[in-house]
């Protein structure tokens, strides 16, 4: 399920990267979509294909552990860049803890 969710979510993004600004674009889904994300096909054991190890160590040593459960695995860099322009300043960074801590005690509250 969580592959193709993740696969749909990297298609939306794309999709929102190319789509002009106000631009409504409606999604309707039959129930048969939605019950395919609940469907596991799995592999038997000769047509699983061998995972190629991460480059992370800890990841890679996981892998290895526990190998009979992972049927495969995506690596996708480019959602964890750290993009300088978009760092907080320090006064923007005060500022949204301050938001954080009042969001949080009206949630208390509740």
């Amino acid at each position: 399920m969580e592959e193709k969710i993740y696969n749909r979510q990297v298609t939306k993004l794309s999709l929102s990267c190319r789509v002009v600004d106000e631009q409504q674009i409606e999604r309707h889904y039959t129930n048969q979509n939605l019950n395919e994300l609940y469907m596991f096909e799995g592999y038997n054991d000769k047509e699983k294909p061998t995972l190629n190890l991460p480059k992370d160590r800890l990841l890679a040593e996981i892998f290895l552990k526990f190998k009979d459960y992972v049927e495969n695995y995506h690596e996708h860099d480019s959602l964890l860049e750290n993009k300088a322009e978009e760092e907080l300043n320090e006064e923007e960074r005060k500022q949204a803890w301050l938001e954080y801590y009042k969001r949080r005690r009206r949630e208390n509250r509740r």
